[in-house]
């Protein structure tokens, strides 16, 4: 039984799909989708296509799992905490407004609450928001009084002691 080897020139491995190794048939493939001038389908992109009608980056982003491919997950810098909370509905990554007047976060969430980076450190979504909204330090605790901890709503939120919130909490399981 004989082996074909690649068609590309120098190439001495053996050919997978129409004469070619797999890493030139796949450069192959991008070449012949470029020259025929098909793009990537997502608006304002003109990458050639790659697969299912995406480019490279667009096509990783939807492998990967990334909510929204191509978009800008984190605000620019220097931007005053009020501007990022804008930043951030003007995104999508607070979700506004819901039937019971939830503020959703829809970004990076740990146990339960949402997540954000704010000078260099990770911070809770919800008291990121209260706090550049209020212009208040938000205290030990923040509690939801919606009983939604991804809602980042400041007139959701009620800043208390540990103490209190625990007897609050304590109160509503009785």
């Amino acid at each position: 039984m004989t082996t074909n080897t690649c068609a590309h020139e120098g190439c001495a491995l053996n050919a997978v799909c129409r004469g070619f190794c797999g890493t030139h048939y796949n450069n192959a493939l991008r070449y012949w989708r470029w020259r025929d001038g098909r793009l990537c389908s997502r608006s304002r992109c003109s990458e050639p296509e790659q697969a299912n009608g995406l480019c490279a980056r667009h096509y990783q982003g939807v492998r990967s799992g990334v909510k929204h491919p191509g978009q800008r997950l984190h605000p620019p810098r220097g931007l005053t905490p009020r501007q990022r909370v804008a930043w951030y509905l003007t995104a999508g990554v607070i979700e506004v407004p819901s039937a019971d007047g939830c503020w959703r976060w829809s970004g990076n969430t740990a146990r339960g609450y949402g997540l954000l980076r704010s000078a260099g450190r990770n911070a809770q979504a919800h008291r990121f928001v209260y706090e550049a909204m209020t212009g208040k330090s938000a205290g030990e605790h923040l509690h939801h009084t919606c009983h939604n901890s991804l809602c980042v709503n400041p007139t959701h939120l009620i800043p208390m002691t540990k103490a209190e919130h625990s007897a609050l909490h304590k109160e509503a399981r009785a």
